[in-house]
């Protein structure tokens, strides 16, 4: 919409961004607000003087004798040195009282619109100041435009200087977000040191963009009850957790077996070692340039074939428990060869066997079963778990869902928590799901960052929010993702 005395300088996601022609400089989202602002007021007032002698009954207020209007203006002069003596014009400006109300444009030239933000006192002393001062005000744009030259950007990108950045800590997020008033607060008493932060609506800007530049977006669903919930995708989180430097090399990817001795971390939990089933465990570790699965012949440098079943870490080393493979001619075709495998045993049998990574030599595709050649089109790809009549395919399904990639496993702890800061009980409905990762030691996954927000309502019930959740996880468990690791 073109409004008078302003200019569209900017159109970007629905909002449209103007420059006041009497405000240098300055640009917003909301021209009415800004019309209304006490800056812009000094402004027109400078743009347009008013004169010095006019007869006050004839001129202001016609036809109603001396009495003001509702329109009128009250102005008052304050002092404010500028340090140049021999310029005392420019210690005097014209501002308008506080209690009086302020009208100069037309308010019928503009469409009403409904503002969630609204002006304040201090917002105003702020920019008057910067005005008088000849310091360029803050603009109201977004700070990841495509336009912004990166290479001037580069030591505090993606925002765009360390003001942004202090202003955006300031800001917080979660439940630790302070209010508008209390940053503009904040923002005026650190001006008085020479910091001068960007406006909250900057702030804000800078943050929706930067979500917008990391693919990170909030998700709306609506649960069985007509709920509408939102959250944020756990697939997501990982994805940017696993590529993050300072979350990386902290992480393990395997359980741990301490042997009962020094335990202070989840990856040397019985669970994940032991009881996660068959699709949700380990798949695979790399050693000497290869990728070696569970549930899929492998040869040992000795030349003995096994089959591993888990993998561990033990001693900082990485151990497989394998069991040994039954391999003989099928009854039916000579020169076919059946493999079957114990692969429901349990982590601590003893028809397990502990053999560090390092010792596997071949895959199943490279295992030469004398005269049969082969292994793997002897067996015509297919390896039997005693006691299930349906064989299992080779290579694992992992192998063909990675293409080559590296799998990582990374277990989360998700919990659900009350939010709401009650101690009633009859207001206690305000509820959260967060998590935070296994791999990680205490001592940082006990840390304020590494505690990932996922879903809340003061409406929806607990299941009603875990039902996205469970979706999330079936897809990372069944289907994994896929991500690039900048480390």
């Amino acid at each position: 919409m073109n409004i008078p005395g302003f200019i569209i300088v900017a159109h970007q996601h629905g909002r449209t961004t103007y420059a006041c022609e009497a405000c240098p400089g300055r640009t917003t989202l909301n021209p009415v607000e800004h019309l209304q602002s006490r800056t812009h007021l000094i402004n027109a007032s400078l743009v347009q003087p008013i004169p010095e002698t006019f007869n006050q009954d004839t001129q202001m207020y016609p036809g109603t004798g001396s009495e003001p209007g509702d329109t009128a203006l009250a102005f008052e002069t304050i002092d404010i040195s500028s340090g140049n003596p021999e310029n005392s014009d420019n210690d005097v400006v014209i501002v308008p009282t506080r209690t009086t109300e302020l009208s100069i444009f037309n308010p019928n030239q503009f469409q009403e619109v409904e503002f969630e933000d609204e002006g304040d006192w201090d917002d105003s002393i702020f920019e008057a100041v910067n005005l008088v001062q000849g310091t360029a005000l803050e603009r109201d744009v977004s700070l990841l435009n495509d336009g912004v030259n990166r290479n001037t950007l580069t030591h505090w990108y993606p925002y765009q200087n360390r003001e942004a950045l202090i202003g955006t800590l300031m800001q917080g997020y979660m439940r630790c977000s302070i209010s508008r008033s209390m940053y503009s607060q904040m923002r005026l008493i650190l001006s008085i040191t020479g910091l001068e932060l960007p406006h909250w609506n900057t702030i804000r800007n800078t943050s929706e963009s930067i979500r917008m530049l990391l693919n990170f977006h909030v998700l709306e669903n609506e649960s069985i009850w007509n709920h509408k919930c939102f959250s944020l995708s756990i697939p997501q989180i990982l994805e940017q957790e696993i590529s993050n430097p300072y979350v990386h090399p902290h992480l393990d990817f395997y359980p741990e077996d301490p042997n009962g001795q020094n335990i202070f971390k989840l990856s040397q939990s019985k669970k994940w070692r032991e009881e996660l089933g068959p699709n949700e465990r380990v798949q695979m570790v790399v050693s000497n340039d290869k990728h070696f699965y569970i549930f899929e012949p492998t040869q040992l440098k000795s030349g003995k074939v096994v089959v591993p079943v888990y993998f561990y870490k033990m001693n900082n080393e990485i151990y497989a428990k394998c069991t040994k493979p039954f391999i003989s001619p099928t009854s039916h075709d000579a020169k076919v060869l059946k493999i079957e495998f114990e692969g429901a045993l349990e982590f601590t049998s003893d028809r397990l066997q502990a053999i560090k990574v390092s010792e596997f030599k071949n895959i199943y595709s490279e295992i030469i079963w004398g005269n049969f050649g082969k292994l793997a089109e002897a067996c015509k790809s297919l390896i039997w778990e005693i006691g299930n009549e349906i064989p299992l395919t080779l290579p694992n399904k992992w192998r063909f869902m990675s293409r080559g990639r590296v799998i990582r496993h990374m277990p989360i702890n998700l919990y659900c928590d009350d939010t709401s800061g009650n101690i009633s009980k009859q207001f206690n409905k305000h509820v959260s799901f967060y998590f935070t990762l296994s791999g990680l030691p205490p001592n940082v996954a006990n840390q304020e960052f590494n505690c990932h927000f996922v879903t809340t309502s003061n409406q929806a019930s607990v299941l009603e929010l875990a039902d996205k959740i469970t979706d999330d996880m079936k897809l990372v468990s069944y289907s994994a993702i896929i991500t690039p690791v900048y480390y």
